[in-house]
């Protein structure tokens, strides 16, 4: 996996409903995640499938 550089943050927002949130959070916690880390690997993962997809390589 790709390592993030982390001298710079920016903070994501975003709206859903409120029953698939409550359910998201209690499968993080069922899952010992927090909601930050779970995004930030689920972007890199998306980032590096495209950019295999694509050719690039970061």
């Amino acid at each position: 996996m790709a390592k993030v550089n982390d001298t710079k943050k920016e903070a994501i927002n975003f709206r859903v409903h409120a029953k698939l949130k409550q359910r998201f959070q209690e499968a993080l916690k069922s899952e010992g995640l927090g909601q930050t880390q779970f995004f930030v690997a689920k972007m890199q993962e998306f980032c590096e499938r495209v950019e295999a997809k694509n050719g690039k390589n970061r």
